[in-house]
């Protein structure tokens, strides 16, 4: 039932083509993404594919290609900003987020070619965070990913999910799970079924409420960096901002609301320090000397002059982050 359920929410969506892809469940993606690594490595001792993935990526999927210090896969993103070359004995499995996490935008995979395959992650790709345009449809060398924590907040049912056109991959990701863990416990199986029937039976009326209250707080974040120079070219006589917001992606059509000028409301801001001299380059060190709660660039193999602020939270707490923004804004005009 709960393959059924899967299957009938991506259907509600149109985010996904289910139809002749397997579905294997996992302890939330954090678990499947190591799982497609070990998949899509190779069987044959003499060759170790290299794990790349475009920064800023998501923090986990360095720890996820090094925990197991595996012989089939090899973490090769640190300081790479482009992949490395495919070859039989050195395939390449590339890591994609799209929506990316930390920075919002849609992203699509680098590399093609018989030695690459690719992990898409779509933790993000929901109508609360973004227009879902033509429902994806990956090919064998290709392994997506969803989470039901990003996409109705129960993030302890840990609950995930792939979807595998090619039945050797889907095998080797199930021999994986069960290995590691023994297969996803059936009460958080059941308690995701209830939650996935719960939205296939509202019509998805979660995403409309999500999707207004992201916005709301997407207009209320831009408000406040609206107001700043832009960052290199400030005015006649004006100091550049200090910190600048990263934009969000241009409105889209989305296939689940019907609307033709839809924006995405991104989960993460990525935010800049725009000097290397302010709190010695590191924005999260600037946020930190506010009272305001972030992750480093550097976590998402990108500079410290970034940061990550979440804005998944409750309204009294957005609100708190608003107005600590405000102030370290404030001061940073002065």
């Amino acid at each position: 039932r709960l393959e059924a359920a899967i299957r009938s929410l991506h259907g509600l969506v149109g985010n996904a083509v289910t139809d002749g892809r397997e579905v294997v469940v996992g302890i939330g993606s954090t678990e499947l993404i190591a799982a497609a690594l070990y998949a899509l490595s190779p069987t044959q001792d003499e060759a170790t594919a290299s794990v790349w993935s475009r920064a800023p990526y998501y923090s986990g999927y360095k720890q996820s290609a090094t925990f197991f210090r595996s012989a089939g896969f090899e973490w090769a993103a640190d300081n790479a900003s482009s992949p490395p070359p495919a070859t039989a004995e050195r395939p390449l499995i590339e890591l994609v987020t799209s929506p990316n996490n930390p920075d919002g935008h849609a992203r699509a995979a680098s590399v093609a070619g018989p030695h690459s395959s690719a992990v898409m992650d779509h933790a993000y790709l929901w109508p609360h965070f973004t227009a879902v345009g033509p429902p994806v449809a990956y090919g064998n060398s290709t392994v997506a990913l969803f989470t039901l924590s990003k996409m109705t907040g129960h993030a302890s049912t840990r609950v995930g999910w792939a979807l595998c056109s090619d039945p050797h991959v889907a095998a080797r990701m199930r021999d994986f799970v069960q290995t590691a863990t023994f297969g996803s416990p059936r009460e958080n199986q059941l308690r995701a079924l209830a939650v996935l029937e719960h939205v296939v039976g509202s019509g998805g009326e979660i995403f409309t409420f999500a999707r207004g209250r992201m916005l709301r707080r997407w207009e209320r974040l831009e408000a406040l960096f609206a107001s700043l120079p832009e960052a290199g070219q400030p005015e006649a006589g004006q100091e550049a901002a200090l910190f600048s917001l990263e934009p969000r992606d241009a409105p889209a059509t989305d296939a689940f609301s019907g609307e033709v000028e839809y924006a995405p409301s991104p989960a993460y801001a990525w935010i800049k320090l725009n000097s290397a001299e302010a709190f010695g380059g590191d924005a999260l060190a600037a946020m930190a000397a506010y009272g305001i709660v972030g992750r480093s660039g550097r976590e998402f193999g990108a500079e410290p002059c970034h940061v990550r602020l979440e804005l998944l939270m409750r309204e009294q707490t957005f609100e708190l982050l608003i107005a600590k923004l405000e102030e370290l804004l404030r001061a940073g005009r002065q």
